[in-house]
């Protein structure tokens, strides 16, 4: 048996060709992860200043995300669903690095947002981070897993792709929770 990870994969498979009973339909691995426990997430929320209810945003400038000449309508984006709605920003890293990693792209995206904005500036691990957005208000984010994370734990996900290979990852995970688009 072979497992794919979304129902785009698994279509694509029974296309090909590959005998529907040797296929298992597995999902992302992200679905599954439990988030941490409260108190895990009330200290870390507590520390990055920001309580339940929050805005997270999640960006990362790398090939599969080419948005860099776009980073001032994404900071207007959230300057305005801020705004309008009066809740705070948690800028939420999803990748870790010595360098490129998202906490430089959000720094970028912080400085030129006129709305407060908080920056989970911690090397949290992946439960973690799942418990983190369990608490959002909305998550909008152009990694997978990031979208994967909060769309598991019932918050309203919007994905941005910039490539067809997120467009089809992205895809997936519309396909597989009714919280993403």
């Amino acid at each position: 048996r072979r497992g794919v990870r979304e129902a785009v994969s698994f279509e694509t498979a029974r296309g090909l060709g590959v005998d529907p009973a040797r296929l298992r339909f597995t999902g992302d691995e992200g679905w599954y992860l439990p988030p941490a426990d409260r108190p895990a997430v009330d200290a870390a929320l507590a520390a990055a200043g920001v309580a339940d209810g929050f805005i997270a945003v999640q960006m990362r400038l790398d090939g599969n995300s080419p948005f860099h000449d776009d980073l001032p309508a994404v900071a207007r984006a959230c300057d305005l669903l801020a705004g309008r709605t009066g809740r705070a920003i948690l800028l939420v890293p999803f990748s870790y690095a010595d360098r490129d990693d998202d906490r430089q792209t959000l720094r970028a995206l912080g400085a030129l947002m006129r709305a407060p904005w908080r920056l989970l500036d911690v090397d949290a691990q992946a439960g973690l981070t799942k418990g983190i957005l369990s608490r959002a208000w909305v998550a909008v984010g152009v990694a997978n897993h990031f979208c994967v994370f909060a769309a598991s734990v019932g918050v309203p996900t919007v994905g941005i792709h910039g490539t067809p290979y997120m467009a089809h990852k992205l895809t997936g995970v519309e396909r597989q929770h009714r919280h993403f688009k």
